[in-house]
């Protein structure tokens, strides 16, 4: 799509939690001429987010357009929700309580806050805060602190975000694991920004496309900003693969371990009111095989 032919339409409104928007593009970028192909390459993007659908994951490298589009959709919102005219060729936008966003990395010097910090007390706010209404964006959280705890925290604030808070999300990340959530919990989709390589240059093409990303491009990006060849030599051949399994846990799965930990609790209180000196061999006998019938079924 040319940038001369870009609409912007008067949205509908409705009192339902929604966001449904057709060929949108970022209001202030859609409309500067940038260098390059741009003029000629604009990739307008669909959104759809209901209280069926009502997180939309995000992946692709640095630089694919995630937080641009993740802020075009909330910019789009905005302006909807104003009565005003927005850039897209359709848009339908339900009542929103509230935007919430947690994107970039800072820390806060005056404060006393570190970026993990200040990361963490955003993520706090909004799992406080935010209702079915509220929309709610993600980038990259979990990033500040090492892979394993950025990754369990990652997947645990988005399933809270769509179990409990119920809101409207755009949850972008490079944790790829965070993929099969679409499998263990309803109104989780997988999209990514697309890229393509080509002559061992990586292109980015800045059209959303559904399904998880194939990977991250961390070394092309980095090749891109002027990295020596020789780090980057070195990176690649250092260069572990990813082994974390995902441990998401569907409702079968949380009520079973919720009803084991409540019979070795039983147990315990048995144990704990039980006294030795008066607790003959073939009562303590009697007892083991209690227990342990209790915990195989």
């Amino acid at each position: 799509m040319k940038i001369s032919e870009k609409k912007w339409v008067i949205p509908e409104l409705s009192e339902n939690s929604e966001i449904n928007i057709k060929q949108g593009f970022h209001p202030v970028l859609g409309n500067n001429k940038l260098e390059g192909d741009y003029e000629n390459n604009f990739y307008p993007n669909d959104t759809l987010l209901t209280s069926n659908k009502n997180m939309m994951l995000l992946t692709g490298p640095n630089m694919s357009g995630k937080s641009t589009y993740m802020k075009q959709v909330a910019l789009i919102t905005i302006l909807g929700r104003m009565g005003a005219p927005v850039p897209a060729s359709y848009a339908k936008i339900g009542v929103i309580d509230r935007i919430f966003t947690r994107i970039g990395a800072a820390d806060d010097l005056a404060g006393g806050r570190s970026t993990f910090m200040v990361e963490m007390t955003e993520a706090a706010k909004i799992l406080h805060k935010s209702t079915k209404k509220s929309l709610v964006i993600m980038d990259e959280i979990g990033r500040g602190t090492s892979t394993s705890d950025g990754l369990a925290l990652a997947i645990a604030i988005a399933t809270e975000i769509n179990k409990v808070n119920q809101s409207l999300c755009l949850f972008a990340t490079h944790y790829f694991e965070i993929t099969e959530l679409s499998k263990q919990l309803k109104g989780v989709e997988n999209f990514h920004i697309s890229t393509k390589e080509r002559d061992d240059q990586i292109v980015f093409l800045y059209e959303l496309k559904k399904g998880p990303a194939s990977k991250s491009f961390g070394l092309k990006v980095a090749k891109l900003a002027g990295i020596p060849n020789s780090v980057l030599n070195y990176a690649n051949s250092i260069k572990l693969p990813t082994n974390h399994e995902i441990l998401v846990e569907t409702e079968q799965e949380i009520s079973k371990n919720i009803l084991e930990q409540n019979k070795g609790m039983e147990i315990i209180n048995e144990i704990v009111n039980i006294d030795p000196n008066v607790c003959s061999p073939k009562l303590a006998l009697d007892l083991i095989f209690k227990w342990k019938k209790s915990l195989d079924s």
